[in-house]
């Protein structure tokens, strides 16, 4: 069953959320050498070189819970991902993302997921969105507080990455928590 549109193409402010092409492979795969970027990156196959980003960006098409896009400035470069993994029946989605170091302290990744988190509460009508994070994820923990998400959970030993475990802490917005905190902006 599709659940969402997969050539979607959100505009925010400053970047644009879209399909990921062929011509993303090498940029993203440089962006994955930095270990930074590449160990919080679990659920992606090593080595990240552009070949296997190619044969991942043309799977990615072809599996319709998942959703891939390129966030990329203006001028089409792409500076990071943004993915989302659907429960249709269940009316959730987890989103994750990174971002190409450079691209660091911009405010790009809560930029990228305000716009995603819009989309789905007031175009898809979900009822949840989930996030999933490395303790260590300082960055990544921030942004999600920021966009009004809570944690919920936190699990011991719940990824198997790069030949050990990680702990990983669990983080939700609701339907309703979201429509409170924008009907709050609004006053």
């Amino acid at each position: 069953m599709i659940f969402y549109e997969k050539q979607i193409e959100l505009t925010t402010e400053r970047l644009v959320l879209r399909p990921l092409r062929l011509s993303d492979a090498k940029i993203l795969a440089d962006h994955l050498q930095d270990p930074r970027i590449g160990n919080n990156a679990w659920h992606l196959e090593e080595p990240f070189t552009e070949q296997h980003m190619a044969e991942f960006i043309e799977r990615e098409k072809a599996d319709m819970n998942w959703l891939f896009l390129a966030i990329t400035t203006k001028n089409d470069d792409a500076i990071g991902v943004f993915d989302a993994f659907f429960y249709a029946e269940n009316k959730v989605a987890e989103i994750g993302y990174w971002l190409g170091s450079k691209f660091w302290g911009k405010g790009y990744a809560t930029e990228a997921a305000e716009g995603f988190i819009n989309y789905v509460f007031n175009d898809m009508k979900l009822n949840k969105l989930e996030a999933t994070v490395f303790p260590s994820n300082r960055a990544s923990t921030h942004v999600l507080e920021k966009l009004g998400m809570v944690q919920e959970g936190y699990r011991k030993n719940h990824i198997f990455h790069s030949g050990e475990f990680f702990d990983i802490i669990e983080f939700g917005l609701l339907r309703s928590e979201y429509e409170q905190q924008h009907s709050i902006k609004k006053k």
